[in-house]
């Protein structure tokens, strides 16, 4: 009796240590499992923040690349239109140069002018001296006589034809002023004009360094912005990478917390079992 009493007793042991073993299994695997389905829930969260990362990389990565298109496209317009300006600065000064000639050819042409005024003036003076010798000479011819008839009507022709020399040398003065005022006001006019090209000149010199500038500056925003492209696409392989990770991560989660839920339901099973055969021993 004494050897049955303490295998009873043995066996009692043996089934509450068996039940508070069951039971300790029980509360492990749930809070496991607990903790089990807290994970897989915060890696499907990080795994649709993943998603939507990619979502906005791949929308700034397109944007980015349409700032490049629009960038080149400013540069290729802005190169033209600096080759238009560099055209129009290489008219602008041909016309300048020839403008200068037309200047210059001016200047030269007042000077022949003043070189044919001189040279009239002098014609002029030599029949004003050829009118007073004729005059002379036809007052000595008339104290002449008969004599002197024939020598008064010369000096009476010379006369007139120095008086008609003169009117003819006052008009050409008359017409050399004209021209000497035409050519003045011309020069004026010109120089007029050469200031207003070299004020055209240097705007249009400027407006293309200006445009330079806006062109080296889309050129590099294009770049700058292809630079970024590419980092942002380096950035999302990456994150994709990542992403595939999680999703395994994920599922194998998912799958851990499946299994444990099994192994909980079968400590369930077995704490129930090992309570029953707890019992049992009591009631014996």
């Amino acid at each position: 009796m004494t050897q049955i009493r303490l295998s009873a007793e043995k066996e009692m042991h043996m089934g509450e240590e068996l039940f508070e073993a069951a039971q300790n299994l029980v509360v492990s695997t749930k809070e496991t499992a607990a903790t089990s389905q807290d994970s897989s829930a915060a890696v499907k969260e990080i795994v649709a923040t993943m998603e939507d990362s990619n979502v906005l990389s791949e929308n700034i990565s397109k944007k980015i690349k349409d700032v490049s298109n629009v960038a080149n496209i400013t540069s290729s317009d802005v190169a033209q239109g600096v080759a238009k300006i560099e055209d129009n600065v290489q008219q602008l000064h041909e016309i300048f140069d020839a403008n200068q000639q037309t200047i210059e050819g001016i200047k030269n042409l007042s000077e022949k002018i003043e070189s044919i005024w001189d040279i009239v003036t002098l014609i002029n003076n030599v029949a004003d001296q050829a009118k007073i010798i004729a005059f002379n000479a036809e007052l000595e011819a008339s104290t002449a006589g008969e004599a002197g008839k024939s020598f008064r009507i010369v000096a009476n022709e010379i006369r007139r034809l120095s008086d008609g020399i003169i009117d003819g040398t006052r008009e050409i003065k008359e017409k050399i002023n004209e021209i000497q005022h035409s050519s003045d006001s011309l020069i004026l006019a010109s120089e007029s004009s050469t200031e207003k090209i070299n004020i055209g000149y240097e705007t249009a010199n400027g407006l293309g360094e200006k445009f330079e500038s806006i062109k080296k500056s889309a050129e590099i925003t294009a770049s700058s912005a292809l630079d970024i492209a590419d980092i942002i696409q380096q950035q999302a392989s990456a994150s994709e990478q990542i992403l595939i990770a999680l999703k395994e991560i994920s599922a194998g989660v998912e799958n851990f917390t499946v299994a444990t839920d099994n192994i909980s339901g079968a400590a369930e099973n077995v704490r129930k079992i090992s309570e029953d055969l707890n019992n049992a021993s009591h009631d014996e």
